[in-house]
């Protein structure tokens, strides 16, 4: 993986936080970047997953339950 060396201004609660939990601050850094990602391609994919079951379901409800188990779905994915 190819890296690139960053300034950024991050709060110090944040940073002493940062400290506290890891002997390597920018691996840390690095891991919540990389699982906030994660938590945004889920959230792009429920909203797709969703709106192709309003579009193919023939009422709401059944829409909004396709919806829930493709995002249960989703979330047993991620966590894998």
């Amino acid at each position: 993986m190819a890296t690139r060396q960053v300034s950024v201004t991050i709060d110090e609660e944040l940073l002493d936080f940062v400290d506290r939990h890891s002997n390597n601050r920018s691996a840390a850094i690095a891991a919540a970047l990389r699982l906030w990602q994660d938590h945004l391609w889920q959230q792009q994919m429920e909203a797709e997953f969703a709106r192709l079951a309003a579009l193919h379901s023939p009422d709401e409800a059944a829409a909004a339950q396709e919806a829930s188990q493709i995002s249960q779905w989703s979330q047993a994915v991620t966590d894998a």
